[in-house]
This record gives C-alpha cells, sequence and structure tokens, in this order.
C-alpha cells in the first residue's frame, strides 16, 4: 500500500478550493453584469402609464370632469412632472376634446411637436429604436348644465416616447420623486 505525504495532499486540495472560488466568483460577477447591462425598453410602459393617467384625470365614471372646462394647465391638472415632459424631452402629449358636432372644444400640447408626425410615420413602420405612440380616440359624456341633457363628446389622446429607460422606474416617476 502506497502511502501519500499528508502535506502533498493538502497542497492539491487547496488548489482546487482555490480554483472553484475563482469560477464561481468569475461565474456570479459575469452574470451579474450581464443582467444590469442588459438593454431595457420601457417605453411601451411609459406610454400607456402617460395614456391611463391623462385619461382617468380628465374622465370622471365616463364623464368628463367639470372643471376641465376652465383655462388649466393639464400637466398640473394631472400631477404630472412639466420638468420631464418639455421641448426638449422624450415625450409628447396630445390631448383634444371634441364636442357633439365634432367641433374642437379644448386642446393641450406638451413636450416633443416633432414626434406628432414621426408617430404618423409609424403607424405603418416596424422599428425597434424608433419612437412608441399610442393614439386613442374615446368616447366621453358631457353634462349640459343649460339644457340638462347628456352629449356624447370625443377625446382624442395621443403619447409618444422615444425614451428606451433603464431598470427600474421610468424616467418621469424617477424626475417626480427627485423633486419631492
Amino acid at each position: 500500500m502506497i502511502k501519500l505525504n499528508k502535506k502533498a495532499g493538502e497542497k492539491i486540495f487547496s488548489l482546487w478550493w482555490f480554483f472553484s472560488i475563482v469560477l464561481v466568483s468569475v461565474a456570479v460577477i459575469t452574470m451579474t453584469l450581464n443582467f444590469f447591462n442588459a438593454p431595457i425598453d420601457t417605453r411601451n410602459i411609459e406610454v400607456s402609464k402617460l395614456h391611463e393617467k391623462i385619461a382617468r384625470c380628465v374622465i370622471d365614471k365616463g364623464y368628463l370632469r367639470e372643471n376641465i372646462n376652465s383655462e388649466i394647465d393639464l400637466l398640473e391638472f394631472c400631477s404630472l412632472n412639466p420638468n420631464a415632459i418639455n421641448e426638449d424631452s422624450e415625450y409628447l402629449i396630445n390631448v383634444k376634446i371634441y364636442n357633439e358636432n365634432q367641433e374642437l372644444f379644448k386642446s393641450w400640447q406638451y413636450g416633443r411637436i416633432d414626434y406628432k408626425q414621426d408617430c404618423e410615420i409609424s403607424i405603418n413602420l416596424e422599428a425597434s429604436n424608433y419612437l412608441l405612440c399610442i393614439n386613442n380616440s374615446e368616447s366621453i359624456l358631457f353634462y349640459n348644465t343649460q339644457t340638462n341633457q347628456k352629449e356624447h363628446w370625443a377625446l382624442e389622446i395621443l403619447v409618444a416616447t422615444n425614451n428606451l429607460g433603464s431598470k427600474g422606474k421610468t424616467k418621469i416617476e424617477e424626475e417626480t420623486k427627485d423633486e419631492n
């Protein structure tokens, strides 16, 4: 029977132990870097959130809110950050309200105005790095206090962004949080 020196066995074991620790460490670091450097496209989330927030702000239980009639700033009224949505930002918000005769009642436009034409182009385009637009028209009710009747009005909301975003919160949420 061959006897091995105990010190030689410990040296071989410590080399394998060191190699295993280095291999596991490199694997964990590589996976972490790949995860945090992966591109994330948050445009769909941002556009959907903005659209929903504006619609909820303007409409209450299917009716146009009464205080929309006055000259209001829609960004302030809907608690949106005006610093995040301006001419230099990556966003466009265009809201129009039409009365029963399809005449424009009220209109707001914020952000990059040139995105409006780009949205018309993007309808027929499928490009991964092109801006993302949501343009919805909804039928809303308006209670006319003069005639005491409900009227069917239309709400048109166009929201667009070209902000690819990052992990975590959207840019608008980050900037709103920073201000508070």
